[in-house]
């Protein structure tokens, strides 16, 4: 079958971009960078849905991944592991302009207690629907086992 006409938008041997998202209002498209030589750091970013210049979302200076949508496009939530522990982030975003507002916020605080986020990045993915986000969660326990008897 015809599979339509393949575009490239944007290259950077530099760089691995991956977990691309087109906006609600199709003019932008959310994705995340990551340096080949060293997978400890990821960076979101922008660019429009045309080709063109990316607008950084953030730094860089973390693993920030999973970068989705809000329905409205005026939010971009991501997973990052700034401030030690996986959570959820969240950046203001001006669909007009194409670029962030203000500073990144906390969503979750997953830093203490027995729920985390799945711990390993590829089972890490998130849903944002217009009154929920819906993640994949690991309850952590502990346990100690005595083996009796061994010695007969």
């Amino acid at each position: 079958g015809d599979q339509g006409d393949v575009r490239r938008l944007s290259v950077d041997a530099r760089l691995d971009m991956m977990q691309q998202r087109f906006a609600p209002n199709q003019r932008w498209i959310s994705f995340i960078a990551v340096p080949p030589g060293d997978r400890s750091v990821a960076a979101i970013y922008v660019m429009p849905a045309s080709g063109g210049p990316w607008t950084a979302i953030t730094d860089g200076t973390c693993y920030d991944d999973k970068p989705r949508w809000a329905p409205d496009g005026r939010t971009l939530y991501f997973i990052s592991n700034r401030e030690g522990r996986s959570n959820v982030w969240g950046q203001r975003f001006d669909p007009d302009a194409g670029r962030p507002i203000g500073p990144a916020f906390r969503v979750t605080s997953f830093d203490r207690g027995r729920q985390v986020l799945a711990p390993y990045i590829g089972q890490l993915a998130m849903t944002v629907t217009p009154t929920r986000i819906v993640l994949p969660m690991y309850e952590a326990t502990g346990q100690i086992w005595v083996l009796d008897e061994v010695d007969r």
